[in-house]
């Protein structure tokens, strides 16, 4: 039983290990996604969900047997002709229920420490996810005030070229006024035909430039929501630090 209760203290002091490893500032959550999601550690875990299992079922057995130990030993503890018949008998079952109490506190933490090493990586996960979301939130969103940009230039580019239009038929109405009156009629509905078609696509420009600043904001609406979700699992993340660290804490004392 002594080799047993020294392993499940190894699985505890290796499970405290781990999660101040996982608690340290210096490692960020996105290189914790990558090892976690890295080719070899992932074999690693389908080969060690048998020895997981196992682990978990040695340490249940261990916990029921301290608690059906510590029972045994505390109804004995009380008999009082027998502390008074044999006193060193009694002090021995006083270490004994001692020893019950406290693998029951070994083999108990083990397990909680266990799930809590599980949550952390989940915790640890989904934060990285949602970093690399918002960033690429914000490279589209970047992609698209650039292209709503490349647009407006474009638009004012055309609203010169019109005018620059306007001018030059004027010019022509004014070269040719002595000319007959037909030709003068028909140059002025081309110069109003071509009008019409860069005004139309004048309107064009402005509608998918009108498209584009909506799809920017929503876009710009989605990245907040982002960045509001990842400053709240933020928070969460170090309230469970906080509340690790005081566990810890009370563990020491």
């Amino acid at each position: 039983m002594t080799l047993m209760w020294t392993t499940a203290a190894g699985i505890l002091y290796a499970e405290v290990a781990f999660i101040i490893l996982l608690l340290l500032p210096y490692i960020s959550s996105t290189m914790w996604s990558r090892l976690f999601k890295a080719g070899f550690v992932q074999r690693l875990l389908a080969s060690c969900k048998i020895v997981f299992i196992c682990v978990v079922v040695f340490l249940v057995f261990l916990c029921v047997e301290a608690l059906r130990e510590s029972m045994h030993y505390s109804d004995v503890m009380h008999d009082v002709d027998m502390a008074t018949a044999n006193p060193q008998g009694h002090a021995q079952i006083q270490v004994r229920a001692f020893r019950s109490q406290r693998n029951i506190y070994i083999s108990g933490m083990a397990l909680f420490l266990m799930y809590v090493v599980w949550r952390l990586c989940q915790l640890i996960t989904y934060h990285a996810n949602l970093v690399a979301s918002a960033q690429a939130s914000i490279r589209q969103a970047e992609s698209a005030t650039a292209a709503a940009r490349q647009m407006m230039d474009e638009n004012d580019k055309l609203r010169k070229e019109l005018k620059c239009t306007d001018l030059d038929a004027v010019k022509q109405l004014e070269k040719y006024s002595t000319d007959s009156v037909a030709e003068m009629e028909e140059e002025l509905r081309e110069t109003k035909s071509e009008f019409e078609e860069i005004k139309n696509e004048l309107v064009q420009s402005q509608q998918q430039l009108s498209r584009s600043e909506n799809n920017l904001i929503a876009i710009k609406a989605q990245a907040d929501g982002v960045r509001t979700e990842y400053d709240r699992l933020l928070d969460e993340y170090n309230k469970l630090q906080v509340q690790l660290a005081g566990e810890g804490d009370k563990k020491d004392d």
